[in-house]
């Protein structure tokens, strides 16, 4: 009884109306969870180097709120574009032989650098950010994110495309990305250490 509840739901979420919602709320979560690893391996190294240093004691975990609130801004943003993305490369190129999938792996490669360097704008916007900072930031880790997308985001994006229903895309993205998320966490706030 409770598995059709369950089922009714999960295809209540993912039909066409409750779609973008349900995007939204997983990359939000994805990314907030992506975040919080991030924070706890920082802390976890912060307090390794300081006792190879000092013998100091750990200092106990202080979750940055702001900064996870600020990821959570991000979720919103790559979640809306990349339910309305998806959406346009499923229409424009609609099969899953391998030339479509060709082709969405390219634009993916393009747009994949260039959605990330507009997050850094947005980071910028929310921490009042003077636009040659930012611009600074986007050129120092341009080629880490280049490389990233390409390395990484392009075979999941290559499984995403080739087995995973449309409906399901985003889920798929935003659950093996986790760890993706803990590095452009780890990359959007490295300078602020």
């Amino acid at each position: 009884m409770a598995h059709l509840f369950v089922k009714r739901l999960i295809n209540r979420l993912y039909s066409r109306p409750y779609l973008l919602f349900t995007n939204t709320v997983t990359g939000v979560i994805s990314i907030s969870i992506g975040d919080v690893l991030q924070q706890n391996l920082e802390h976890h190294w912060s307090n390794h180097s300081k006792q190879k240093n000092a013998n100091e004691d750990d200092q106990p975990f202080e979750w940055n709120r702001t900064r996870t609130k600020n990821m959570m801004i991000a979720g919103i943003y790559f979640s809306l574009f990349g339910h309305w993305w998806y959406s346009y490369l499923d229409r424009k190129f609609p099969s899953q032989i391998k030339s479509s999938i060709g082709k969405k792996l390219m634009a993916e490669s393009a747009m994949g650098p260039l959605l990330v360097s507009s997050v850094f704008l947005l980071f910028g916007q929310i921490n009042e950010q003077k636009l040659e900072i930012t611009f600074q930031r986007i050129r120092s880790n341009f080629g880490l994110i280049c490389t990233a997308e390409w390395l990484v985001f392009i075979p999941i994006q290559w499984l995403n495309f080739a087995f995973v229903p449309p409906a399901y895309r985003y889920l798929y993205v935003a659950t093996v990305s986790i760890g993706y998320d803990a590095f452009l966490s780890y990359v959007f706030h490295r300078f602020e250490r």
